[in-house]
């Protein structure tokens, strides 16, 4: 599946697609956080199709963090 799930509004809007990672970490222990590019390439094309944001959510030991990833990155 090229995302684990997605976010709806109350009327039942797709509102963002999102990819689930958890980690055996806290969150400061590195200073990057590593995606396959595979991942991150075809969940953007299915967002894009749709229209909709492409979230991160990774659990750490210290906590659940999100972000919006963006088109490009190195």
């Amino acid at each position: 599946m090229a995302v684990d799930g997605a976010v709806f509004t109350y009327d039942n809007e797709l509102a963002a697609l999102i990819e689930i990672k958890t980690r055996r970490n806290p969150s400061n222990r590195y200073p990057t956080y590593m995606l396959s590019a595979h991942k991150w390439k075809r969940g953007l094309d299915l967002a894009n199709e749709y229209q909709v944001p492409l979230m991160l959510v990774v659990e750490f030991t210290d906590g659940v963090y999100a972000t919006k990833l963006k088109n490009n990155y190195s």
